[in-house]
């Protein structure tokens, strides 16, 4: 299980912690959507308006959020929703776009990554100063928080939601097929077993 970086904790615990920044990676992959593109994104909040510049990549501020992340012990896995704004119809247009083979993009199966970190780490060039000595790309919660989508749940001139799910829980998703028994399949009641 991956550890949370000292630096993270560290503001966890202050009383008046760096405001936390999400960002977002939206991945296309030729093999599965057409194209391969990355779209990088933050929602414009904790007083940064602008875009934002974290481990020397270039986050758009466009009005987006990711939420649903309630975990069960139902041995259901979340389903969370990734919705961004449709201003001028951007979104409406990506997805209606076109590879150069002339098929037309599928957003289905893309993965779209969320990174959260504070704001005392991010590139020094957000800053008016110009200088952060606190920069640090590796203070990030989590390592790997992925997830892919699994189809569109709403469309209109205003926002674009997209409803996520894990790898494991994608449609048409095959997994090894593997017989369950009740002793070792290498050796019938071995040592090993």
């Amino acid at each position: 299980m991956p550890t949370v970086p000292q630096s993270i904790q560290e503001q966890i615990q202050m009383l008046e912690p760096s405001a936390v920044i999400e960002l977002f990676q939206l991945h296309l992959t030729l093999a599965v959507n057409g194209t391969d593109t990355v779209y990088y994104y933050h929602a414009g909040t904790n007083e940064i308006y602008g875009n934002i510049v974290f481990n020397s990549i270039t986050y758009s501020a466009v009005p987006c959020e990711m939420d649903g992340f309630k975990r069960t012990t139902t041995g259901t896995l979340p389903r969370p929703t990734f919705t961004i704004a449709n201003a001028g119809s951007a979104i409406s247009a990506l997805l209606q776009l076109t590879n150069s083979d002339g098929k037309q993009l599928n957003p289905l199966g893309a993965k779209v990554q969320r990174i959260r970190t504070c704001k005392k780490f991010l590139n020094a060039s957000n800053f008016t100063g110009g200088s952060n000595a606190t920069a640090d790309p590796t203070a990030i919660f989590e390592e790997n928080d992925c997830w892919y989508i699994d189809r569109i749940a709403s469309e209109n001139l205003n926002a674009v939601s997209f409803e996520l799910a894990t790898k494991l829980d994608l449609t048409n998703v095959r997994l090894p097929k593997r017989q369950i028994m009740e002793y070792c399949p290498f050796k019938y009641k071995g040592e090993a077993c």
